[in-house]
């Protein structure tokens, strides 16, 4: 039986250095990990992996770009202190010069092909502090400054990797916030409809059909005993995914009543050209569904689960 592809979150926290004997990164991070591990599990299938880099440069040039190739991750959160913020601090760019400050093993970064770029991450780091504000654990701020040190570093070669998945957050030390209200507001980011833009599934049901983004409803799926019991509230799901389908023009529905008697792949209607092709299947019957939606612009995943909560994104753009 198939079964549901794991998907991973990578958060990093910092090891010592200078007065930080204990460093509030690492302490944030870990605290975070126990706040919200088994939460990203159930409701998302989301493993969390958190990781302690120590603050060497040569470290940081080989372990980030194994993160990512290791464990795909939706999105990767560097965490580090700063003994100026007062307040979380999400870093909106990286330099890829200027890094003369030593390392713990007294090192310094050679200049590269790369030393006048500087690199933004994509994601939308001004409305995560919005919502990360909201809900008024902490504060958040936005910073175009990360220091020109290993945070910064660190966050230059995550966004060499992927700018799109990438965000850095400098958190203040303990005489600041306490590690409980760190990790709190560490949580509240992760569960930003912004950090989890544009990836495969979006945390919090976001997906992205045409130019806009728009919440997925939760849906009420309660306990279903066979697909059959799940059809209304697929039906309503596809309802929000794809304009005019609540008139029975296009989907199948109106040829096929249990999904478990429809074919894997379902070809065009006539009254429905905007999708070419519909396919699903069901992993772990009856408990959870996935259906695919592939239209001429976008793939649109959306996988419904029986403990009331849906997940959309969009895959990938077709050429």
């Amino acid at each position: 039986m198939e079964q549901i592809k794991i998907k991973n979150i990578v958060v990093t926290g910092f090891g010592p250095f200078g007065d930080h004997k204990i460093n509030a990164s690492w302490e944030a991070v870990k605290e975070f990990s126990k706040i919200s591990n088994d939460k990203l599990k159930k409701n998302y299938n989301v493993n969390l992996i958190i990781e302690k880099i120590p603050v060497v440069y040569e470290h940081v040039d080989s372990r980030v770009p194994e993160l990512w190739k290791e464990y795909d991750p939706l999105f990767m959160i560097h965490v580090g202190v700063s003994g100026a913020a007062k307040c979380l601090t999400i870093e909106n760019k990286a330099h890829g010069y200027g890094y003369s400050k030593k390392d713990v093993k007294e090192c310094s970064p050679c200049e590269g092909s790369d030393c006048e770029v500087v690199l933004a991450t994509e994601i939308d780091v001004k409305k995560i502090c919005e919502e990360v504000n909201k809900k008024k654990f902490c504060e958040a701020c936005v910073s175009d400054d990360a220091g020109r040190y290993l945070c910064e570093y660190t966050y230059f070669q995550s966004l060499r990797v992927q700018c799109k998945k990438t965000i850095f957050v400098h958190v203040p030390d303990f005489d600041v916030y306490p590690t409980s209200v760190t990790a709190q507001g560490l949580d509240s980011i992760v569960s930003s409809d912004s950090s989890s833009k544009d990836t495969t599934p979006c945390i919090l049901g976001v997906f992205s059909v045409g130019k806009g983004n728009t919440r997925c409803r939760e849906i009420e799926l309660g306990l279903p005993t066979s697909l059959t019991e799940m059809n209304p509230q697929i039906s309503i799901v596809l309802d929000i995914v794809i304009p005019g389908n609540g008139k029975g023009n296009g989907f199948s529905r109106a040829t096929c009543s249990d999904l478990r008697e429809c074919p894997k792949d379902i070809a065009p209607t006539p009254g429905f050209p905007s999708v070419i092709k519909i396919t699903w299947h069901a992993v772990e019957l009856p408990h959870s569904l996935i259906i695919t939606l592939l239209t001429p612009c976008n793939a649109v995943s959306i996988h419904v689960l029986s403990r009331s909560s849906i997940i959309c994104s969009r895959e990938r753009m077709l050429s």
